[in-house]
């Protein structure tokens, strides 16, 4: 599972004469970050803006450097003009854009889970409403035990020929052990049906 990273602040600092800007975050407070990095540097820096964000600090301050890609001059140094508004608004781009890919993110888990239930059924249910045993199916369909219990798991596809044989067995259309490929003819025949009504 991602971790999520703790609250903080996304700042932007420059350097007085520069006409760059640094863009970073921190867990503390920004005197103390401002103060770090002052340390070794012969130019005073001062804060342009900031602002503080309650979860996912450091993918934030990521998706705010890739949004500004082009204006990237080294490491979190970037040459634009940026105020307190801007830095406002890039943040809230970068919190929408990443709960967007996060719920991407989900539908794409949601949909593998609901293949990987309709592809057990596909096997299991089928052996399970035939009264049959692993060990007896996989006998008469000439495989092995274990390469039919990884495929009835979902850790392993099943096979055109491992289909046909189960099928045999099960006294089933081969097809109902391939719901995808089921489902893809279905709309396949669904499509050409409209295509010839109009």
């Amino acid at each position: 599972m991602r971790k999520r990273s703790t609250a903080g602040f996304i700042y932007a600092l420059q350097a007085e004469g520069s006409v760059y800007i640094k863009i970073g975050r921190t867990t503390g407070s920004i005197e103390h970050r401002l103060k770090t990095l002052q340390t070794g540097q012969p130019t005073p820096l001062h804060i342009v803006a900031h602002q503080g964000v309650e979860t996912d600090l450091a993918r934030i301050e990521h998706q705010i450097h890739q949004f500004l890609a082009t204006e990237r001059q080294q490491g979190e140094w970037f040459a634009l003009k940026l105020d307190a508004n801007e830095l406002a608004a890039l943040i809230q781009r970068a919190v929408e854009h990443l709960r967007e890919q996060d719920e991407q993110a989900r539908e794409r888990a949601l949909e593998k889970a609901a293949r990987k239930k309709v592809y057990l059924s596909a096997v299991r249910t089928k052996r399970e409403a035939a009264g049959l045993r692993q060990e007896t199916l996989a006998r008469q369909a000439s495989m092995s035990v274990f390469t039919l219990n990884r495929i009835e798991c979902n850790k392993q596809p099943l096979q055109e020929e491992e289909g046909i044989r189960l099928a045999q067995v099960l006294g089933c259309n081969p097809l109902e052990l391939f719901p995808a490929l089921q489902s893809a003819i279905q709309q396949f025949n669904a499509a050409q049906e409209n295509t010839h009504a109009d």
